[in-house]
């Protein structure tokens, strides 16, 4: 199936129908948490919470990726998530979700494996496009979810849609026992210590990893506030939230598979960039109407600039031997996470603000964050350029 490995096509459809349960529920779990009793600064808080956790739980992750069979690893991690929707549907106060959450952000233990068992099975020449026709079954499985799921709960309740999900994630698990086993390549044990993961990473995929924190922590500063703000400001219905959150999935799906063909045509910096300036468009729109139509757009463009993730995870693969790939994807989700963890404190202190805070301040940052990935990439490539020319002298 277009050209993917076996292993990596049962992988695009173990992703595919775990996205689209996740599409279910992902933009009604801040209202539902709302209605359990949580503020915008324990959503925040709550959400960075789980994001430090599964961030320090990479570490191990990623040295277990490195050891051990990647696909006994993928095999626990998918089979963890099976319990959580239940337990997230019997819920009857915010803080019965933590244990559920605590199991479904604690599977990402084995995100190092993941990404590393992409990049193992095929050749260095296929990483960009493998990476991002697999990781694409995301944004395709959400395509239609969030609709249905707003159907689902306007029809019949929230709870009733995380019974639907179990099943998608049941599906999905079973879809990831039928990869073919990947053991690491054999190296020196030590890479497989803490310590060992640190040291002897090169300076510039550690510059590089930085500078992939701060995106990610742009990108879910709003993330966990969307479905507040259409609530609160633009009074759109569940069902019609659906629908937006669709359309956004779409975006993503049109153009996550096409990020790497762009970074191989343009560069990757200059996609890179490309991809900040859509989202920060995207979030304007956002904030400056409140017609149905103009947020269906900028949820297209938000989905379409989200898709900037498959651009970064494929560089971190290009960028890696294959007796480093566990441990260079642990730095790359550490270093992510953290960034990840920070933007959902800050959006909800900035929602408490105003509304329209998270979304104003976010996009003045992406834009300032694409400006400097461009001036960055200029001042290397004029530097090499002189290091070639003092080279060649006398």
């Amino acid at each position: 199936m277009f050209g993917l490995p076996p292993s990596l096509a049962y992988m695009f459809w173990s992703n595919f129908t775990f996205a689209f349960g996740m599409g279910l529920y992902s933009f009604l779990m801040p209202a539902y948490m709302r209605s359990l009793g949580a503020t915008p600064v324990v959503l925040g808080g709550f959400f960075s919470a789980m994001n430090l956790f599964s961030t320090l739980i990479l570490i191990p992750g990623g040295i277990l990726a490195d050891r051990c069979d990647r696909r006994t690893m993928l095999i626990v991690s998918w089979f963890m998530c099976v319990p959580v929707p239940f337990l997230w549907a019997v819920a009857r106060h915010w803080t019965h979700l933590i244990l559920p959450y605590l199991l479904f952000f604690g599977s990402m233990f084995a995100n190092a494996a993941l990404g590393a068992y992409v990049a193992g099975s095929c050749d260095p020449k296929d990483v960009g496009r493998n990476y991002s026709l697999t990781f694409a079954a995301f944004p395709l499985g959400s395509v239609c979810s969030p609709a249905i799921g707003g159907w689902l709960a306007a029809h019949y309740s929230t709870r009733a849609v995380f019974y639907v999900v179990g099943a998608f994630f049941i599906v999905s698990a079973v879809l990831m026992t039928r990869i073919a086993p990947q053991r690491p390549p054999v190296h020196s044990d030590g890479h497989l210590t803490l310590k060992g993961m640190v040291t002897g990473i090169k300076p510039r995929l550690l510059w590089i990893c930085l500078a992939f924190a701060v995106v990610f922590a742009l990108l879910s500063v709003t993330l966990n506030f969307t479905t507040p703000y259409l609530q609160d400001v633009a009074a759109l219905p569940l069902a019609q939230i659906g629908f937006v959150s669709s359309l956004g999935a779409l975006g993503a799906a049109l153009l996550t598979a096409l990020w790497g063909r762009l970074g191989d045509r343009i560069g990757f910096a200059n996609a890179l960039s490309l991809g900040l300036l859509v989202f920060a468009g995207s979030l304007l729109l956002l904030v400056r109407s409140s017609l149905l139509a103009w947020i269906g757009l900028s949820f297209i463009m938000r989905g379409a600039g989200d898709g900037v993730r498959t651009l970064m995870g494929a560089q971190v693969g290009r960028l890696s031997s294959p007796e480093e790939l566990g441990r260079h994807y642990a730095i790359y989700n550490v270093l992510t996470g953290i960034g990840s963890t920070i933007g959902p404190y800050v959006g909800g202190a900035l929602y408490e603000l105003g509304p329209q805070r998270p979304f104003t301040v976010t996009a003045a940052l992406a834009v300032a964050a694409a400006a400097a990935a461009l001036v960055a990439t200029r001042r290397v490539s004029r530097s090499l350029r002189i290091g070639e020319v003092d080279d060649s002298g006398p």
